[in-house]
């Protein structure tokens, strides 16, 4: 069984669109499963002392790589500092899913996402020079604008790490 199936089995609660007030990302013409991080953070910590937690995470299959994007949708100010916050919550549960499929932690490759409707030069600066600490190593936060078309940012990754 493929991981975009087991999760869409297993979770399919938090199977979402990854669309918030004019900002969005395109998912035609790739296999994934969007999954809602509030909700998965509502029902995995329960009501009490909730985290903040990014607004979706992707989890696609691209030739044989699984790619998981957390992406945090904006659609005005941007603060490098609560998406760190917001990703590290969702990378959290995206580890506890993925093992629940099988795959270990070094078997998938994370990419971080804020997609906007505008930036300021200086939020994107500051976002920039901003890393990802998650499992041992160090990842950049990608910015891009609304409307984000899913394959082609894939594409473009899975060249790049080639």
């Amino acid at each position: 069984m493929s991981v975009v199936t087991c999760i869409r089995k297993e979770y399919a609660n938090y199977v979402y669109r990854c669309r918030e007030r004019g900002s969005r990302v395109d998912t035609t013409g790739i296999e994934c499963v969007v999954l809602w991080g509030d909700a998965i953070e509502r029902d995995f910590i329960g009501n009490a002392m909730l985290r903040k937690s990014c607004d979706c995470i992707i989890i696609s299959e691209w030739k044989e790589d699984v790619i998981v994007l957390f992406v945090e949708l904006k659609r005005g100010t941007v603060k490098a500092d609560d998406c760190i916050v917001k990703m590290q919550t969702c990378y959290e549960h995206a580890t506890n899913i993925l093992q629940h499929c099988s795959i270990r932690p070094t078997g998938w490759n994370p990419i971080f996402l804020v997609v906007h409707r505008r930036m300021k030069t200086h939020e994107m600066a500051q976002l920039r020079s901003k890393r990802m600490r998650c499992g041992g190593k160090r990842y950049p936060i990608w910015s891009r604008p609304s409307p984000l078309k899913l394959r082609e940012l894939v594409e473009r990754w899975h060249q790049f790490v080639q």
